[in-house]
């Protein structure tokens, strides 16, 4: 399996590349921890995300799956509705998804020219959950597993599946989810982030659970399911 990860330098991205079975090549931010090929770009911008994922396809010989896993911000931004600026909105919900639909349009020209592929989108559970003070932050997330929903329904004649796990904060974004700033956060706009003690399987090492899951969806033997979200957060959210 030839795969491309889009990271961040903190989130699963990079942890999620070295732990997927195939050939891997990250692409965006190199990840901390991640020593994998990669291609340093800027998905922001529509031009340079079909050269890196040209490059990506070159390096592999292809390109099987793409893993989105950069599905929030820089700086991920905690304020309330009613105190968001319009230059807060555009960098924490507008930037995010215009990162990921660029990404998935590099992969699906290339992925269509060669019989198909796989997309996985990897994002908090934020989008689902409504907590107050994360509403630019959902707002891209929830933007992304909708764009992702309506690619898969376009795609699938061109043999591509595309599908969203969403995970804990901490897996997604740990500079949010340590002791300090979820305390903070819940005290001052009341997050209702659930730890993983208090899970209903918590665990210390939620990538190294979550990689074998993304990576069903990225298999070819994971073709049959689009569409489809799947929560796999230690049951901290449980939906029908």
């Amino acid at each position: 399996m030839k795969v491309a990860v889009v990271t961040t330098r903190s989130g699963p991205g990079g942890a999620l590349a070295n732990a997927l079975p195939g050939t891997v090549v990250t692409v965006g931010e190199r990840p901390d921890g991640c020593d994998l090929p990669h291609v340093q770009t800027d998905l922001g911008d529509r031009a340079a995300a079909d050269a890196a994922f040209d490059e990506v396809a070159t390096i592999l010989g292809g390109l099987d799956a793409l893993i989105h896993a950069a599905a929030l911000p820089d700086q991920p931004l905690m304020a309330t509705v009613d105190d968001l600026s319009t230059a807060q909105w555009i960098e924490a919900s507008e930037t995010p998804v215009k990162r990921a639909m660029f990404a998935m349009q590099a992969a699906y020209r290339i992925m269509a020219a060669n019989g198909g592929g796989r997309i996985v989108l990897v994002q908090p559970t934020l989008g689902v959950s409504g907590r107050p003070g994360t509403a630019a932050i959902s707002a891209a997330v929830e933007g992304q597993r909708i764009l992702g929903k309506v690619a898969a329904r376009q795609w699938g004649a061109a043999g591509i599946s595309v599908n969203a796990v969403l995970v804990g904060l901490d897996c997604a974004a740990p500079s949010l989810a340590d002791g300090v700033a979820v305390a903070a956060a819940v005290a001052e706009v009341g997050t209702g982030y659930v730890p993983p003690a208090l899970r209903a399987v918590g665990t210390s090492e939620p990538t190294r659970h979550l990689a074998p899951l993304v990576a069903f969806f990225a298999s070819p033997e994971g073709g049959l399911v689009t569409g489809q979200t799947v929560i796999a957060d230690g049951g901290a959210w449980m939906l029908p």
